[in-house]
């Protein structure tokens, strides 16, 4: 399994690891510094990006980010507190996941 135990567990040797990391690293900044040439000025948007801008800054959708994210963390706070000590108990994957 991923991540479960030491570093010593991993099949794979350290060095090999730390290196494809930093080789990733490397890759996707590349990649951005040549697909990104410049900046484009705020009012150069094509239509459909100023409809997806007005969608995303709408405050309809900061509400429903909102009660989501407050959903989940209840939620992740009721498991944490009254949830059973099994490996099936959710936060821990939301622990080991996200936080």
């Amino acid at each position: 399994m991923h991540g479960i135990g030491g570093r010593q567990d991993l099949p794979l040797p350290f060095e090999l690891v730390v290196a494809g990391a930093a080789t990733a690293v490397i890759a996707s900044f590349l990649v951005l510094s040549l697909a990104w040439r410049a900046a484009r000025p705020a009012g150069s948007g094509l239509l459909f990006g100023e409809m997806v801008t007005r969608i995303v800054d709408s405050a309809g959708l900061r509400w429903t980010v909102r009660v989501v994210g407050l959903s989940v963390a209840l939620f992740m706070g009721m498991a944490l507190l009254f949830g059973k000590d099994l490996l099936i108990n959710p936060i821990f994957g939301f622990i080991y996941v996200w936080v």
